[in-house]
């Protein structure tokens, strides 16, 4: 999917572009097998996207997702429901510093719990330049 400004924004909710100190870790739960590391760059209540370098390829997307903001009070998000809508190699006039080869993934949350939800706001509050 292209990243440029000509792209149709078909967001319902929000984004808010996130502060340094808040990460997406995708994993394998129970193996404690870390599939993917990435830095948020931006989320709402219905989604997020982030840009990772990946390690190497895996098949299939990883079960869980899970958010941290580690800069400011510590919020983890837990097992969070979400469906990859995008996940494009970063193009080289938009990386500035970013490495050859990063990825940009945008996802879309499923329905979380009134805890995640909670847990969400707050990072919200917390970890983005609102």
């Amino acid at each position: 999917m292209p990243m440029d400004a000509e792209r149709v924004e078909r967001r319902r909710k929000q984004r808010f572009q996130a502060k340094e100190g808040s990460m997406v870790v995708l994993a394998m739960r129970g193996r404690e097998e870390l599939l993917r590391v990435g830095d948020l760059i931006d989320i709402s209540q219905g989604g997020l996207s982030y840009r990772y370098v990946p390690a190497e390829e895996r098949a299939g997307d990883p079960p869980n997702l899970d958010i941290f903001g580690y800069s400011g009070p510590p919020i983890h998000l837990d097992g969070i429901p979400y469906q990859i809508v995008y996940d494009a190699e970063v193009p080289e006039s938009f990386r500035f510093g970013i490495p050859k080869g990063a990825r940009r993934c945008g996802v879309k949350f499923g329905e979380l719990s009134d805890r995640q939800l909670s847990h969400l706001n707050a990072f919200i509050s917390h970890y983005t330049l609102s």
